[in-house]
């Protein structure tokens, strides 16, 4: 994460950027998951990725999807399970 200061009408305001994309050892960090298992979710194609050269990065957009469409089968499952 990266932290701004900015200065306005002469206050200081810290302010946190978000990341656009993250490498796959920082995704499964994020996720909560080993990073064999990320690979296995990307293999699986569950998981979006964009090659930039040889590095192989992760849109934080593409992880939030997943969660929300992870959980979503999940909450399906239980009421008709």
């Amino acid at each position: 994460m990266v932290f701004c200061v900015q200065v306005q009408n002469n206050a200081r305001m810290v302010t946190q950027n978000k990341a656009l994309a993250v490498s796959v050892p920082e995704a499964a960090r994020m996720l909560g998951v080993s990073t064999r298992t990320l690979q296995y979710l990307i293999a699986a194609r569950q998981i979006r990725i964009t090659k930039i050269g040889r590095r192989t990065i992760i849109s934080v957009t593409v992880l939030e999807d997943f969660l929300r469409s992870d959980l979503a089968k999940i909450r399906t499952k239980r009421r008709h399970g």
